[in-house]
């Protein structure tokens, strides 16, 4: 069965990030004590470090989309456009 360290050191080599690791480490040890059906002695070494790569795969996911919104919802700079496209808008050409 791998070690706490075993699947720390894969969360970290996947997230970059020492704290996030630590939590995903932690969910998935909070999740095999609410649910010990899960885990078999013969396959538990699979079973964990799998866990730990598909929920490092979500915080990455996860952070993926926050990025994505933050970027949509960030300030619109105005930019003026040359001259010559006000031409058209003869209200607008004195800009």
């Amino acid at each position: 069965m791998p070690s706490y360290r075993q699947m720390y050191r894969l969360a970290t080599i996947l997230l970059h990030d020492d704290a996030e690791s630590k939590d995903v480490v932690h969910d998935i040890f909070a999740h095999l004590l609410d649910d010990p059906k899960g885990l078999k002695e013969e396959t538990a070494e699979h079973y964990l470090l799998t866990s730990v790569r598909n929920r490092c795969l979500n915080v990455i996911r996860s952070r993926q989309i926050q990025e994505r919104v933050e970027h949509l919802y960030q300030p619109i700079r105005a930019t003026r456009l040359p001259r010559h496209h006000y031409a058209a808008f003869p209200r607008w050409s004195h800009f």
